[in-house]
């Protein structure tokens, strides 16, 4: 850690959204340290922090793209603001929206609906970070894709643990384009971390970042071929989806932030070995 950054006593935590893949590996990294609470129990929460002394995540949230636009709004922008402005009066909080990478690409922004409610809440939170006193209490943390606890079906690797369970032929892109995967259990110490220093960033909005990308085509290739069922994978038939990342590698995170995060491919295959079942025989 570098000396811009002063260690303090870690704080207790209080985990929105406790039950997700996020908050649950937070609840298991900080222990004792932690609270949870549903995404809608926000009137609990508000009673219980108001004359508290937390570091208060936002790991709740709807990520399909398909839900309407004024749900995923409500549920990934709204809601956090609404607490915030609720308990703000408590300058013993400290409050870390989580966000996704994708609000750096324009066209993602305005054709994805997920994507954009990430990118309304970043801006919120630039916004109020300006307001006197609240410059050291708002991180917005944008985060690379995670993986670890239960497939989700609209995830790209959830499709693909659908397909290994199942049989059936995966249909995908060129896959070309460029991803960081980070397990979640991996992210929780980064949150540990952010939880023991002042925020004394140059702005209100960090990224976590491993420098490692993997093309989409190399790590399914890979994942395939570790379940022996290369047969399944179809590439090249689904056209590519406009405004991806298929070229830029995000510079690597301090390694006070992010250790030695595991290897994407190796990791996914553990995963996916875990929750889909082991490789066919021979």
């Amino acid at each position: 850690m570098t000396s811009e950054f002063l260690s303090i006593p870690q704080k207790m935590i209080a985990v929105i959204g406790a039950s997700g893949c996020l908050g649950t590996a937070l609840m298991a990294r900080f222990g004792d340290r932690a609270v949870g609470f549903g995404w809608r129990d926000l009137e609990k929460a508000v009673l219980l922090l108001q004359s508290g002394s937390y570091d208060v995540v936002f790991a709740c949230g709807l990520t399909n793209p398909s839900h309407p636009a004024v749900d995923l709004y409500e549920a990934n922008c709204a809601l956090p603001r609404h607490f915030i402005e609720a308990t703000a009066d408590n300058d013993r909080l400290r409050y870390i929206t989580v966000g996704t990478m994708m609000e750096l690409f324009p066209g993602i922004v305005s054709s994805n609906t997920y994507v954009k409610s990430k990118y309304d809440l970043s801006e919120w939170i630039r916004k109020e970070s300006q307001k006197t006193g609240m410059r050291e209490r708002l991180l917005h943390l944008r985060l690379h894709t995670l993986y670890g606890g239960r497939p989700r079906d609209h995830l790209f690797l959830g499709q693909i643990a659908s397909a290994l369970k199942s049989g059936l032929v995966f249909n995908m892109s060129d896959g070309a384009q460029l991803r960081e995967y980070h397990h979640v259990d991996d992210m929780a110490v980064s949150f540990q971390a952010l939880s023991g220093v002042k925020w004394e960033f140059s702005g209100s909005t960090i990224e976590i970042n491993s420098g490692a990308p993997v093309r989409l085509v190399d790590l399914a290739w890979a994942v395939f071929k570790a379940f022996g069922k290369e047969r399944l994978l179809n590439v090249g038939v689904i056209k590519s989806p406009g405004f991806e990342n298929r070229e830029h590698i995000f510079p690597r995170s301090q390694r006070w932030l992010l250790g030695e995060p595991r290897d994407t491919v190796s990791g996914v295959i553990e995963w996916l070995k875990a929750e889909v079942g082991a490789a066919e025989p021979g």
